[in-house]
C-alpha cells in the first residue's frame, strides 16, 4: 500500500540508497473506489509525496536524494506525468537564485516506460494491446496507435525543452526480466530438440529447448545451490515438478486496472503460493524438432536459401537471429561453427567437398526430385527456414528471389508433395535494380504446407500459432526434502522453458523488477588502465569488493535483505570511457573506438564469471548479473574523468556554486573548465577529438552505436 511505499522510501533514502518506484499498478486519477464510493487520486500525488521525502531527508545524511519514478506509456495519467516538471517562469527564477527552492518533482527523475507493445502499437499493430490492457481503445477513446504516437511525440518535445522525461525501454529479449534464484531439481525432465532430458544429464552443455512458444538455442543449465529445500508440485495427468519454493509457474488468473476493468491474464506464481485448482500452462510444439526431416536435404535447402557456395567447392552460412540460430541443430555435415564476437553472428562452415562443387543458387537442383517425399519436403523446409516468410494475419507463406526459374523449381517441388503455389513479379526494394519474383503458397493449401513441410523458423501452422496451448490443474504442493538445484538462462522473450509438459519461468534472467530489490553499484575508471590484463585483475578484485558489500552492508528494512540474498545483484560499472577513447586517438562511436575498447570489454564481460568464482569459494548464492553502467555524474567529477559511458558534457560550463555568508548560504555563478579536458589539452592531445554532448547530439547514430556496443557486454543496463 501507499503507507508501506512511504516507509520503504524513507528508510532507503535515510541509509544512502537511491530509489526507483514504478507506478504502473496505481489506478488512474478519478477512478471510482468501490468500497467508499469516492475517487482515486492517481499516481502523481504519491510521486510528489515521495519527492518531498527526498527533499527533506538527505540521502545518507550528506547529499541530495536520488529518486526515479516510472509510469508506463499506456497509463491514463501518462500525459500529466510527462508535463509534471514543466515549471512556471516564476519557479524557474526562484530556482536560479536558490537551487534548493522547492518545486514539483525536483528531486526525482521521471521516465516513461516503453515495452514491446508500445513499438507494435506505434507501427499500427495495436491488436496485441487489447489482450493485455483489457480494451481495444486507448483511455481517451482513440486507437492505441494514435495514443502511442502522441505519447512519444509529447515526451520528445518535453525532453528537448526541459531535459525530461526520459525513456525506460523494456523490450526484446530482456523485456519484463526478473532475476530470481529459484531453480529446479536435477531429475526434472526438460523438452529439448533431442527429446525429454533430465536436467542433471545436460548440465553445462548447450541445448535447444522449447520455451512454450518457440525453440531457444544455446540454453545452458548450471548448478546454483546445494542441498536446497524442495517442493513437489503435483498436477493432473500424473505430472510432478520438484523445485525450489520460489520457482515460478505460468498460471491463468483474473486481474485488472481498477474496478472498471476485469480481464483474464497470465501471471507468474511461485511454487509455494500455488493453490489447489490453479491452472498451469502446458504447450507442445507443432513441427517438432524431434524427427520427420532428412537432415542432409534440409541442409541443402538451407544453403540454397541463405548460404553461399565458393568457387573452391566449399559452403557456408551465417545465422544472424535467435530464430535462425535455433535451426543449427537441424543442419548436418558442417566442419566448424564460429561466433562473431560483438556482432551476434554464428558462421557455419561446411568445408570443401564435391557435394558443393559447381553449385549455383540461380538454378533449382533437380537432384532433389529423386529424394522421395521426405527428402523433398525437407529440402523445401530448409529453403523456407533460411529465406521464407510466414505472415499469420494474411495466412501467407512466401519466398522471394531474383531468379524466376529457381522459384518455378520450388513450385514444382511443392506440387510433387501436393501443395499449390504461384510465382509472380514483385518489386525491386530488396535487390536494388534487379527485378524480383515471389512464390506464394495458395491460401487453401497453407494447412497442408503446415502439416507436410517440416519448417522450424518459419513455423507455419494451420492456425496462427506454432504451438498447441492448454492448461492443467494443480492438485497439491508438498515439502519434499533437500536437493541440489539447477538454473538455465533462456534468452527468448518468454523467459521460460517446458518441464514435464508445463511451462515454468526461466531461472536466471538479468535485470530485476522484484519489489525491494537492491544492487550494489561501483565503477572503475577505464582511462586509468594501461592494459586489458591490468583492467581484468582490478575487475576481479572489484567484484569481490562488491560481493562483500552484498553480505555485510546494512539494509533499510527486512524485505531488502531477503531479496538481496535471492538475487545478489552486483553493478560493477565503468566511467572514463570517453576519456579512454580520446587517449587512444579515436572518436566516440567510431570503428576505431570499438576496436580499441574490444580487449577491455572482453574482460569486462567476464565479471559475472569472476563473481561466481568468489561466491562459490565463500559459499554464497550466485549473482546472475554483475555489471551495470550507472550514470555516476558526481563521482565522475570527483574522479576527474568523463561520466559513465557518456561523452564529456562540455569543455567548459556555467555552474552555480554554493557560498556561505554571515547571512546564510547564497549561490554564485562561476565558469568552470573541465579539468580532464584541460589536462588532455596540456598533454598535447588533438583538440578535435575532444567532442562534447552537444557535438554528438548532431550525430546521434554515433552515440547510440557506442552505447549499443557497450550494452552487449553488460548484464544489466546502461543508464
Amino acid at each position: 500500500g501507499w503507507a508501506t511505499t512511504s516507509y520503504n522510501a524513507e528508510m532507503a533514502l535515510m541509509t544512502g540508497a537511491g530509489i526507483g518506484v514504478w507506478y504502473g499498478d496505481v489506478r488512474e486519477a478519478g477512478a471510482i473506489i468501490q468500497k467508499t464510493g469516492g475517487v482515486a487520486s492517481g499516481p502523481l500525488p504519491k510521486m510528489r509525496q515521495v519527492n518531498d521525502t527526498g527533499r527533506h531527508i538527505m540521502s545518507g545524511g550528506n547529499r541530495r536524494s536520488a529518486i526515479w519514478a516510472g509510469l508506463p506509456w499506456w497509463h491514463p495519467d501518462i500525459f500529466p506525468f510527462i508535463v509534471s516538471k514543466d515549471y512556471s517562469d516564476e519557479i524557474k527564477a526562484l530556482k536560479a537564485k536558490d537551487w534548493s527552492f522547492p518545486a514539483p518533482m525536483d528531486t526525482t527523475n521521471i521516465s516513461v516506460t516503453l515495452d514491446d507493445d508500445f513499438f507494435q502499437c506505434y507501427e499500427g499493430a495495436f491488436e496485441t494491446v487489447s489482450g493485455i490492457r483489457g480494451s481495444a481503445l486507448a483511455p481517451d477513446g482513440e486507437t492505441w496507435q494514435s495514443w502511442a504516437v502522441r505519447v512519444y511525440d509529447t515526451a520528445i518535445r518535453h525532453m528537448l525543452k526541459h531535459g525530461e522525461p526520459g525513456f525506460t525501454v523494456d523490450t526484446g529479449d530482456k523485456s519484463g526480466e526478473v532475476l530470481r534464484n529459484a531453480p529446479v531439481a536435477g531429475g526434472t525432465h526438460v523438452l529439448t530438440s533431442d527429446g525429454y532430458r533430465r536436467v542433471v544429464d545436460i548440465v553445462d552443455t548447450p541445448q535447444t529447448v522449447w520455451t512454450g512458444r518457440r525453440w531457444a538455442p544455446g540454453v545452458v543449465f548450471s548448478k546454483t545451490a546445494k542441498d536446497a529445500p524442495i517442493l513437489k508440485v503435483r498436477l493432473t495427468g500424473g505430472r510432478e515438478i520438484r523445485c525450489e519454493p520460489n520457482h515460478e509457474f505460468l498460471i491463468d488468473c483474473w486481474s485488472g486496472a481498477g474496478v472498471r476493468r476485469r480481464f483474464r491474464r497470465t501471471d507468474r506464481v511461485k511454487a509455494k503460493d500455488l493453490v489447489l485448482g490453479d491452472r498451469a500452462h502446458l504447450s507442445l510444439p507443432f513441427g517438432s524438432l524431434l524427427g520427420g526431416r532428412d537432415s542432409e536435404a534440409y541442409t541443402l535447402g538451407y544453403l540454397y536459401g541463405d548460404g553461399s557456395f565458393t568457387k573452391a567447392g566449399g559452403a557456408e552460412v551465417s545465422l544472424c537471429t535467435d530464430e535462425s540460430k535455433a535451426c543449427l541443430p537441424l543442419l548436418s555435415g558442417y566442419r566448424s561453427v564460429t561466433e562473431s564476437d560483438g556482432r551476434g553472428y554464428t558462421r557455419v562452415y561446411f568445408g570443401v567437398s564435391d557435394k558443393w562443387s559447381g553449385r549455383s543458387k540461380s538454378t533449382f537442383p533437380d537432384e532433389v526430385f529423386g529424394l522421395g517425399d521426405e527428402g523433398l519436403s525437407s529440402f523445401v523446409a530448409g529453403l523456407f527456414d533460411a529465406d521464407g516468410n510466414w505472415e499469420p494475419q494474411q495466412r501467407s507463406v512466401r519466398l522471394s528471389s531474383v531468379h524466376a526459374g529457381f522459384l518455378h523449381g520450388v513450385r514444382r517441388a511443392l506440387e510433387q508433395i501436393g501443395i499449390i503455389s504461384h510465382v509472380s513479379k514483385a518489386g525491386h526494394s530488396t535487390y536494388g535494380q534487379s527485378q524480383t519474383y515471389q512464390l506464394v503458397v495458395a491460401t487453401s493449401d497453407v494447412a497442408d504446407f503446415a502439416e507436410d513441410v517440416p519448417t522450424h523458423r518459419v513455423a507455419v501452422t494451420a492456425g496462427s500459432k506454432s504451438y498447441r496451448p492448454s492448461a492443467i490443474k494443480v492438485l497439491g504442493v508438498e515439502e519434499d526434502g533437500h536437493e541440489d538445484v539447477y538454473c538455465a538462462d533462456v534468452n527468448q522473450p518468454e523467459h521460460s522453458f517446458m518441464a514435464e509438459g508445463i511451462i515454468i519461468s526461466n531461472c536466471t534472467e538479468i535485470t530485476s523488477a522484484d519489489d525491494s530489490d537492491v544492487c550494489n553499484l561501483g565503477s572503475l575508471v577505464l582511462s586509468r588502465f594501461d592494459s586489458p590484463e591490468q583492467f581484468g585483475a582490478a575487475l576481479r578484485d572489484w567484484v569481490l569488493f562488491l560481493t562483500a558489500g552484498s553480505v555485510y552492508s546494512d539494509v533499510p528494512y527486512a524485505r531488502v535483505g531477503e531479496v538481496r540474498e535471492l538475487n545478489r545483484r552486483l553493478g560493477a560499472g565503468l566511467m572514463g570511457v570517453h576519456e579512454f577513447i580520446i587517449r587512444q586517438g579515436a572518436r566516440y562511436g567510431s570503428d576505431e573506438a570499438l576496436e580499441v575498447l574490444d580487449p577491455y570489454m572482453r574482460e569486462y564481460g567476464r565479471a559475472l564469471e569472476y563473481a561466481h568464482d568468489w561466491q562459490e569459494r565463500l559459499g554464497l548464492s550466485l549473482s546472475k548479473g554483475a555489471t551495470a553502467i550507472a550514470p555516476n555524474g558526481t563521482i565522475g567529477i570527483i574522479a576527474e574523468t568523463s561520466p559513465s559511458a557518456d561523452p564529456f558534457f562540455s569543455a567548459a560550463e556555467s555552474r552555480q556554486v554554493k557560498v556561505g555568508t554571515p547571512w546564510g548560504d547564497t549561490y554564485q555563478e562561476s565558469i568552470v573548465v573541465d579539468p580532464v579536458v584541460k589536462r588532455m589539452a596540456a598533454e598535447g592531445i588533438d583538440p578535435s577529438l575532444i567532442e562534447d554532448a552537444y557535438e554528438l547530439a548532431l550525430d546521434p547514430e554515433r552515440r547510440i552505436r557506442q552505447q549499443h556496443y557497450l550494452q552487449g557486454f553488460t548484464d544489466h543496463a546502461i543508464s
